[in-house]
C-alpha cells in the first residue's frame, strides 16, 4: 500500500510539472521609440520581455526576429538589457541572414539567472536606418528552425514556452505637416499627430527654433501619464516621434510637447 502511495504521489508531481511547462511562461513585444519617417532617418525599437504568470529565471537565450530589408537597413544594438550584471556575458546582436536579427544573451553562472517578473523589461534597443519610408517595418518573431527564438531557464536545460510574441507591422510614413529638414524654424510649433484617428501607431511632429530641453508625453482623459516618448536635449529643427497604442484601449488621448519655456497639448483618437 505504501508503494502505491509513493508512486501515486510521484505521478501526481510529474503531472503538475508537465502542466506548468505546457503553459506559456514568457511574452515578447516591440516598443517603438523613434521613427523619423524619411529615407536616411532613424527607426528605433525596444525589445521587451516579461513573465506570463510568475517569475522565471532567465538562462542563455536567443531572441530572433525578422524585419523588412526594403524598409530598414544597418541594424545596430544601441543599448543592452535592463539587467547588466556579471552573471551574463555582454549581450550581442547577430544577423544569421539578411533581415533576421538575433539578440544573444549568455548566462555565465548557471542557476543564478535574473528573475523576470510580469512587468516588461528591456532586452535591447535596436536602431535602423530607414531605406524606404513607404514600406512596412514588418518586425516579427521567428519561431521556425533554423534560427528560431529559444529561451532557456537558468538551469540551462529547460526550454521555456512562449506566450504572446507581438510583432510590429507598421508603415514608415513621413509625418504630416509642413517643413523641410533644412528649414530655419522661427517659432516652436507642434503639428497634429498623423494619422489621426490611428490604429495602433501614430506620429508626432514638432519643430524647435533652438536647441532645448524637451519632454514629449501621452496622457489619458483622466490626466494620467500613459507613456513618456522623449525626455532630454534636442537640436533645433523638426523632430518626429512614434507612439504605439497596441497595449491600451481605444479612446481619446492627449500628447504634450514641453520645452524649457512653453508647451503645447493636442488631442488624438485611438480607434481599434
Amino acid at each position: 500500500m505504501k508503494k502505491v502511495t509513493v508512486f501515486t504521489l510521484m505521478f501526481f508531481l510529474l503531472g503538475i510539472t508537465a502542466s506548468l511547462m505546457a503553459n506559456p511562461q514568457y511574452n515578447l513585444r516591440f516598443e517603438l521609440q523613434k521613427n523619423d519617417g524619411h529615407v536616411g532617418g532613424n527607426f528605433e525599437v525596444k525589445v521587451q520581455m516579461n513573465a506570463d504568470i510568475q517569475d522565471i529565471a532567465l538562462g542563455t537565450s536567443n531572441f530572433v526576429f525578422t524585419y523588412n530589408t526594403e524598409a530598414l537597413e544597418t541594424p545596430v544594438m544601441v543599448k543592452g538589457p535592463d539587467f547588466n550584471s556579471g552573471i551574463y556575458q555582454p549581450t550581442t546582436l547577430g544577423e544569421p541572414v539578411p533581415g533576421r536579427l538575433s539578440i544573444n544573451i549568455e548566462l555565465a553562472a548557471p542557476s543564478q539567472g535574473v528573475n523576470i517578473s510580469t512587468d516588461f523589461i528591456d532586452l535591447a534597443t535596436i536602431a535602423f536606418k530607414i531605406a524606404d519610408s513607404s514600406a512596412n517595418a514588418a518586425l516579427a518573431w521567428r519561431v521556425e528552425i533554423p534560427n528560431a527564438t529559444v529561451v532557456f531557464a537558468d538551469d540551462e536545460q529547460s526550454i521555456l514556452k512562449a506566450g504572446q510574441l507581438s510583432g510590429m507591422d507598421i508603415v514608415l510614413p513621413i509625418a504630416d505637416g509642413p517643413g523641410n529638414e533644412g528649414e530655419i524654424i522661427k517659432d516652436f510649433i507642434v503639428f497634429q499627430n498623423y494619422p489621426n484617428p490611428f490604429n495602433p501607431v501614430t506620429h508626432i511632429k514638432y519643430g524647435l527654433p533652438k536647441q532645448d530641453e524637451v519632454t514629449v508625453a501621452v496622457y489619458n482623459v483622466q490626466g494620467q501619464l500613459v507613456q513618456t516618448l522623449f525626455q532630454g536635449t534636442q537640436a533645433a529643427g523638426y523632430h518626429i516621434l512614434g507612439f504605439d497604442g497596441a497595449d491600451i484601449a481605444s479612446g481619446v488621448y492627449f500628447y504634450r510637447v514641453q520645452t524649457s519655456g512653453q508647451h503645447v497639448v493636442k488631442k488624438m483618437l485611438l480607434m481599434k
